[in-house]
């Protein structure tokens, strides 16, 4: 017996919980990433895994995501000043287009094959720039909260 919120050929979900009914592709999760940083994409990817019936894959990306984010900024602040901008985010970009495509690419392609809906790519920008927005605030917030004189070679 299928529920409305059931989706072609994968398990219910377990409980009452409600699973999302559309889902993301490598294409998008990456673009979320180039927009909001690594947590953004991972985002999406735990959303996918919520979809496809994997808890602990979504809390994984979840964490790595976080992880990788708050990386990402410790690398950058010990990066020269004249280290091409473009490099991390390529980086982390490829890097998670690589790792939807390997985890959730069969599975996104038979989901929509099988009359699976993929999100909106404004949906995927939005949720990319609310991270971005998020992270920028948080960063404020910890400059202003820092004292300058542990940061002497810094000018502000």
């Amino acid at each position: 017996m299928q529920s409305s919120t059931s989706v072609p050929n994968l398990p219910e979900p377990i409980g009452s919980a409600r699973r999302p009914t559309k889902a993301y592709s490598p294409g998008q999760v990456a673009g979320a990433a180039f927009v909001g940083s690594p947590i953004a994409g991972c985002l999406l990817l735990a959303s996918n895994f919520a979809l496809f019936g994997m808890p602990e894959s979504r809390r994984n990306s979840i964490l790595w995501g976080s992880v990788a984010t708050v990386a990402l900024f410790a690398i950058a602040l010990y990066l020269p000043a004249d280290f091409p901008n473009s490099i991390l985010p390529a980086a982390y970009v490829v890097a998670l287009q690589q790792i939807a495509s390997r985890t959730q690419g069969s599975l996104f392609e038979s989901y929509i094959a099988g009359g699976g809906v993929k999100h909106s790519n404004w949906r995927v920008f939005g949720i990319g720039l609310a991270c971005g927005v998020v992270i920028f605030l948080i960063v404020f917030a910890l400059i202003l909260a820092v004292p300058p004189e542990l940061f002497p070679e810094v000018e502000i």
